[in-house]
């Protein structure tokens, strides 16, 4: 499917020059983000309110990626859902190639590949949110970019989290939905994030 070409622009939400920085100390070219908190972040404080409480379609869900290449904000990426073409129609994204076509985690995947074929021979290293990407996705992911070399991006900068580093303040998780979470890098560093709990769809 071609990119569909937002009607509005919208300024970049974030830090472009941080954030190349970052991917060139880890030496991403390419960074494919999944979990809700920096699809989120990455679209200025967007989110899809449709499925907001759940991401489960049938035995598949909901799954937005935002596809950023090192140096060329310009040539970001979003995909999303089908539903989300009004949100286009109301100027919600920055990234001018919108994929709003998806149902599955694996039909997302396809997308973000068919997005960075579109990115040239330039892209050796991608990284991806492991914790945050679906089995079937990432393996429609690592068939289609074969010869390159896929990593997760928190590691490939040098970060790995800790049991004893997660700190909840709603205590244990217990029930569907987002629930905040604190990570304690350092003494004086500390990471806030939201981790979304879903339903167990499988049945015995």
């Amino acid at each position: 499917m071609a990119m569909a070409e937002a009607e509005v622009r919208k300024p970049i939400p974030f830090d472009v020059n941080l954030l190349d920085r970052l991917l060139d100390d880890a030496g991403i070219d390419v960074l494919i983000a999944t979990s809700k908190h920096n699809v989120q972040y990455l679209l200025g404080d967007y989110k899809f309110f449709f499925f907001e409480a759940m991401d489960a379609i049938g035995v598949g869900r909901y799954l937005p990626a935002v596809v950023y290449q090192k140096g060329k904000p310009e040539r970001a990426g979003y995909v999303g859902n089908s539903m989300e073409a009004y949100e286009m129609e109301l100027g919600k994204f920055w990234p001018q190639n919108l994929y709003l076509s998806t149902w599955t985690g694996a039909d997302t995947m396809q997308r973000v590949l068919d997005h960075i074929a579109k990115l040239g021979p330039g892209v050796r290293r991608v990284g991806i949110e492991a914790a945050f990407l679906p089995v079937d996705a990432e393996e429609v992911l690592r068939r289609g970019l074969s010869n390159v070399d896929i990593v997760d991006a928190l590691n490939a900068k040098g970060f790995s989290v800790e049991k004893s580093m997660i700190r909840m303040p709603s205590g244990p998780l217990k029930h569907v939905g987002d629930h905040p979470v604190t990570i304690v890098l350092h003494a004086d560093v500390t990471a806030h994030v939201t981790v979304t709990v879903i339903a167990d769809t499988t049945t015995v």
